[in-house]
């Protein structure tokens, strides 16, 4: 019968009710058991609130990234600061063995690292999302050999286009022409050495807090997951296979920063067909490309910015013929004096480089 009010009155829960919750709970044979005794009779919760997600990376990923680093600082002048001209190469081998310890969460040997190199690093550290009351946990899986590292770098994604570490040697070819040498093999001791020597010279650069040595420490960074987000190409390529002038990036939560996801092409991502995305961004770049950029002394808002960085291509047509005008005045030069082995450098000097 209703309450005076006309309103019908809410009924509590009854006995039947708490019955059903009661014997809600996990039970063995019929018998209910506690939680947290689950494990004792090989039963695993169904309550687990963390999901595990390894993405596997590319062979090229790493080297790639540390090969934008290193190949910034070339362009400031590295190779005549440094007393060795093995050096270049030295750190560029150290660094890719330090990213690859840094995806493992772990330390390596240099205490000391540039603040925006260091918060490039924990971007591709372990990461813990929150998210609806769980956690999703990332981590990277390399899939390359730091000892197997050669000299020389494909540039790609094709036509044979290569970068290398050589530096000229005292032979002279044909009376003009240095002949190039490949660096020395590599050790660990040479490669911290010449890591320190390179954290030297970007730190003296003038560039302001970007570039201050700190200590090298875990997460500078809060935690975002936007490095791990599998990313397709729709215009363009590079080298890791994972980057390009147009991308699609997507992640199974937000992308915070999709300048950070270049790095897994859904080709090289094994556990991409049980992954459940519900982000996708437009970005563009490469892994050397995000390397470059957050070397250089570039304001936050640059780097974390939603809109993707557009690319304008080289006319190397135009730089062939160039080096095709400056070879024919090369060589008018030694038909008009032959005889004449001291002319200055100046005269040689290639316009691409100059």
């Amino acid at each position: 019968m209703a309450p005076a009010g006309g309103k019908q009155r809410r009924r509590g829960r009854g006995a039947a009710q708490r019955k059903i919750a009661k014997d809600a709970g996990p039970s063995i044979n019929g018998q209910k058991v506690k939680v947290d005794t689950l494990s004792t009779n090989n039963i695993m919760s169904t309550t687990n609130n963390q999901i595990r997600i390894n993405v596997v990376l590319g062979p090229t990923v790493i080297a790639d990234l540390a090969w934008g680093i290193v190949a910034y600082a070339l362009s400031l002048g590295y190779q005549t600061f440094t007393d060795n001209d093995n050096d270049p190469f030295y750190a560029y081998v150290y660094l890719s063995t330090a990213i690859t310890s840094a995806l493992a969460n772990s330390t390596p040997q240099t205490q000391k690292i540039l603040k925006s190199l260091g918060e490039l690093i924990d971007y591709l550290r372990p990461q813990v999302i929150q998210k609806w009351g769980s956690e999703i946990v990332y981590t990277f899986q390399p899939n390359f050999d730091p000892s197997a590292f050669p000299p020389t770098f494909a540039l790609g994604p094709a036509g044979g286009r290569t970068a290398n570490f050589y530096f000229p040697s005292s032979t002279i070819v044909n009376g003009l022409y240095p002949q190039m040498q490949a660096p020395a093999a590599y050790s660990a001791s040479a490669g911290l050495q010449a890591f320190n020597s390179l954290l030297a010279y970007l730190s003296n650069q003038g560039m302001g807090e970007p570039m201050e040595l700190i200590p090298f420490e875990n997460h500078r960074v809060k935690p975002d997951a936007s490095a791990f987000a599998t990313c397709t190409g729709i215009m363009g390529g590079s080298s890791s296979g994972s980057g390009g002038f147009e991308l699609l990036a997507m992640l199974e939560t937000f992308i915070d920063t999709p300048t950070m996801s270049v790095f897994v092409p859904i080709t090289f991502n094994s556990t991409s067909k049980t992954r459940s995305f519900v982000q996708a961004r437009m970005t563009s770049g490469s892994p050397m490309w995000a390397g470059l950029l957050k070397s250089q002394n570039t304001l936050n808002s640059s780097f974390h910015t939603k809109t993707p960085i557009r690319f304008t291509c080289v006319d190397f047509y135009e730089i062939v013929e160039t080096i095709c005008s400056w070879m024919q005045k090369v060589a008018q030069e030694a038909a008009n004096d032959y005889q004449n082995a001291n002319k200055p450098l100046s005269t040689f000097v290639l316009p691409v480089t100059g």
